[in-house]
């Protein structure tokens, strides 16, 4: 087996003649055959045949010769994400681009793909078997406080994916209510959190807007 792009020379005896040669199963003719002019650069698993001819003598037999090119295996490491891809095989020498090569991971941004600790896009001169990292951001989303009726102000608050971190402490009112924790729907019928909670993951859509809507308890009335 030979690397990619490997440079292969055609000769014969006698140096006056011409070569004519075919990369296919074509019967010979000088119309069909190249005439060999340079070294041919192997580019993919190949066999070639040639004739050598020289005017007023029998021209020679068909020589043939097959060249398989080396192949090495290029293996991903996806960090907990998915690729709808195998391993890759590819020939010794080649280049591969790696821009349609897009993994995916929940809650989280694909940033490139490592290669010997530099963000590559394409590798070049491949002469071994290469593993390849995915690397990854996670997304940020906001929490917007809702009163729900109430008064007062709570700063919205920016969470990064997987990390987990406590929620604002309810600084909202309501007259005659009690503050009785959060939830994803005004109504309740939603998702429910303590004041303070520490929570992660509510979405894992990167610039996504979660809004909690503060909850109320009316007070025991004393008559």
């Amino acid at each position: 087996d030979i690397d990619y792009g490997t440079l292969i020379s055609l000769s014969c005896e006698d140096a006056d003649a011409e070569i004519y040669y075919t990369t296919d199963d074509s019967e010979f003719s000088i119309e069909n055959w190249k005439l060999y002019t340079s070294e041919i650069s192997i580019t993919e698993n190949i066999t070639i045949r040639a004739i050598a001819i020289k005017t007023g003598n029998i021209n020679s037999n068909i020589t043939q010769q097959t060249y398989n090119l080396k192949t090495y295996t290029i293996s991903f490491n996806l960090e907990d994400g998915t690729l709808e891809t195998d391993n890759i095989l590819v020939y010794s020498g080649s280049n591969f681009d790696l821009s349609n090569l897009l993994p995916t991971k929940n809650g989280y941004e694909f940033v490139g793909w490592k290669y010997e600790d530099n963000i590559v896009s394409n590798l070049t001169d491949i002469r071994k078997n290469i593993v390849i990292i995915a690397t990854w951001k996670p997304n940020t989303y906001t929490v917007i406080f809702d009163a729900n009726g109430g008064t007062g102000t709570i700063e919205n608050q920016i969470f990064t994916y997987d990390i987990p971190q406590k929620l604002n402490k309810n600084n909202f009112t309501k007259q005659n209510y009690d503050f009785d924790g959060w939830n994803t729907k005004s109504n309740g019928s939603g998702i429910s959190y303590k004041n303070e909670q520490e929570v992660s993951n509510l979405t894992d859509i990167n610039d996504d807007e979660i809004i909690l809507y503060a909850q109320w308890k009316i007070q025991n009335q004393v008559s």
